[in-house]
């Protein structure tokens, strides 16, 4: 059986996961919001990497497929998304265990 790729799920599918990403980044904009007076809740480092997932994302599916790479190396925007990710990933881990070390030792309560 063969299963082929039609324009229309394909066209349909980037259609739903745009308006997913443009619904999520609203949401996040609106909990991260600064409470007044308190200030931004990401640093500039992290504003920055969020803001680097559009190149990355345009890169990937407007540059490359209409790059001559596309042919020799098909894996390339996947490899390219998975490895910024993993960057943010990492970063995110390394900034919770700073967090949870700089903690004070509370008592434990019974």
């Amino acid at each position: 059986m063969v299963i082929t790729v039609t324009p229309t799920p394909t066209v349909l599918c980037r259609v739903i996961k745009t308006l997913s990403s443009l619904f999520c980044f609203t949401l996040v904009i609106r909990l991260l919001s600064p409470v007044s007076g308190q200030g931004s809740l990401l640093h500039p480092l992290e504003s920055v990497y969020l803001l680097g997932l559009i190149p990355v994302a345009i890169t990937c599916e407007v540059v490359f497929p209409l790059s001559p790479w596309q042919q020799r190396f098909p894996f390339l925007p996947l490899l390219a998304t998975s490895v910024y990710c993993s960057v943010g990933v990492c970063y995110s881990f390394l900034r919770l265990y700073v967090s949870l070390l700089q903690q004070e030792a509370k008592p434990k309560q019974m």
